[in-house]
C-alpha cells in the first residue's frame, strides 16, 4: 500500500519535469475518461438545472407580458371610468335641461288653458247677452208700431253683431243667419233709399256662402288625438348593430403552453369589451330611456299647445308648434312607420289652414247703412 501512495508526488514531479506535460486541461481529461465511464454522462444529465440555460428564462417573460398587459388594461379601464364620468354629468345636465324645457312648457300649457278658460267664459256671457237682447227685441218687435226708427235700430244691432261673430269667433255660419234675418227686415221697410243697402247686403251673404269654412273644431281633435297616440310612435333607431367577435383571432384551436393559452384568452376578453358601431348621425339611437321619455312629452305638449293656439286664433303660436312637432318627428322618428307619416301629413293638412283669408267681412254692407243714415235715414 505504501507504495502506490508514494508514486503519484513522484508522477505529479515528473509531469512538472516534462515542462507543462501535465498540463492538460479537464476537458481532455472528460474526454479521455468519457468513453471509459458511461454512468458520468447519465448523472450529468439527472443533475438538477441541467439542459435548461435558455428555457429557465422563458416563463419570466410571459409573467413579464402579463404584468405590461395588466397595466395597460388598468390604464383602459381608468380611461373608460373617466369616459363614463363625463358621459353621465354632460347627460344630467341635458336631462336638466330638458326638464326645464318641459315645466316651461308646461307653465305656457296652464297660461294657455286659463285664457282659453276665460275666453270661454266671456263668450258664454256675450252669448247670454246677444240672447237676452234679442228676446228683448223680438218683444219690442211685436209690440212695435209701423214707426221705422225701431226697424232701423233693429238693422243697425243685427249688423253689429254678425261683424262682431266674424271678427272675434270667425262664426260664418251664426252671421249668415243673422245677416239673412236683417235681409228680412229690409224688406219689410218701405224705402227705396235702403236698396243699396240690400244690394251690398246679397252680395256679403252670397260671399259668406261662397267662403271656406274652416273646421277649427275638427282641427282641434285632430290635434288633441295626435297628442293621445304619440307615445306609439316608434323611434328611428337605425341599423347599429356590431360585428359579432370571433373566438379566436384565425379561427383556430388555441396552442401553445398555459401560460400562452391565459394569455389569449385574456386578450379575446379585453376584446369582447369593446364593440364599435357605426350610428350615421342617428341621435335618436343614442337617447337614453330618460331622454326617451322627455322626447314624447315635449311632443305631446307641443301638439297640446297647438291646439289651444288654435282655440284662441293664434296663428303664430300654433304655426310655430306645428313646426316644432314636424321637425322632431322627422329627426328622432321613424318616418317610413305608416302611424308617423299619417301624423305628418295631418299636421301639413294642419299648417295649410288661413286663419284670415278664409272669413270675409261685412263692412261694405256697414258703410252703406252708414251712408243711409247720415243721408237722412236717422234712428227715431
Amino acid at each position: 500500500m505504501n507504495n502506490k501512495v508514494d508514486e503519484k508526488p513522484d508522477v505529479k514531479a515528473t509531469e512538472e519535469a516534462n515542462g507543462g506535460t501535465g498540463g492538460e486541461t479537464d476537458a481532455d481529461v472528460a474526454a479521455e475518461t468519457g468513453p471509459q465511464d458511461p454512468g458520468a454522462g447519465l448523472e450529468a444529465a439527472d443533475a438538477p438545472g441541467a439542459g435548461q440555460g435558455p428555457s429557465t428564462d422563458r416563463p419570466w417573460l410571459l409573467i413579464l407580458s402579463l404584468i405590461v398587459l395588466l397595466a395597460a388594461t388598468a390604464g383602459a379601464a381608468g380611461y373608460l371610468y373617466f369616459d363614463i364620468s363625463e358621459g353621465r354629468k354632460a347627460d344630467a345636465a341635458q336631462l336638466q335641461s330638458l326638464a326645464d324645457g318641459m315645466d316651461a312648457l308646461r307653465q305656457s300649457h296652464a297660461s294657455l288653458a286659463e285664457n282659453t278658460r276665460l275666453l270661454d267664459e266671456r263668450l258664454t256671457g256675450v252669448d247670454e247677452q246677444f240672447t237676452g237682447m234679442l228676446r228683448d227685441l223680438n218683444k219690442l218687435y211685436r209690440q212695435r208700431d209701423s214707426d221705422t226708427g225701431w226697424q232701423l235700430a233693429e238693422l243697425k244691432y243685427l249688423f253689429q253683431v254678425a261683424s262682431h261673430r266674424l271678427a272675434l269667433a270667425r262664426d260664418v255660419d251664426t252671421a249668415q243667419a243673422i245677416l239673412l234675418s236683417a235681409d228680412a227686415r229690409l224688406r219689410e221697410v218701405a224705402d227705396p233709399a235702403l236698396i243699396p243697402v240690400r244690394e251690398r247686403l246679397i252680395a256679403d251673404i252670397e260671399r259668406l256662402q261662397a267662403a271656406r269654412d274652416t273646421d277649427y273644431t275638427g282641427l282641434a281633435l285632430m290635434l288633441a288625438n295626435l297628442a293621445e297616440r304619440s307615445d306609439r310612435f316608434p323611434l328611428n333607431y337605425g341599423a347599429t348593430g356590431a360585428q359579432p367577435a370571433q373566438a379566436n383571432d384565425d379561427g383556430q384551436v388555441a396552442t401553445g403552453n398555459k401560460w400562452q393559452q391565459l394569455a389569449r384568452s385574456l386578450w379575446q376578453e379585453l376584446k369582447s369589451l369593446v364593440v364599435i358601431s357605426r350610428t350615421d348621425d342617428n341621435t335618436a339611437a343614442l337617447l337614453a330611456p330618460p331622454e326617451r321619455y322627455f322626447l314624447y312629452q315635449n311632443l305631446r305638449l307641443q301638439l297640446e299647445t297647438g291646439r289651444m293656439a288654435l282655440l284662441l286664433r293664434d296663428e303664430d303660436q300654433y304655426r310655430l308648434s306645428l313646426a316644432a312637432c314636424k321637425e322632431w318627428l322627422n329627426e328622432y322618428f321613424d318616418t317610413g312607420d305608416a302611424r308617423v307619416h299619417n301624423a305628418l301629413a295631418s299636421l301639413d293638412n294642419a299648417q295649410a289652414v288661413d286663419f284670415y283669408a278664409s272669413v270675409p267681412s261685412i263692412d261694405g254692407t256697414l258703410k252703406a247703412f252708414d251712408e243711409y243714415l247720415a243721408a237722412g235715414g236717422a234712428l227715431q
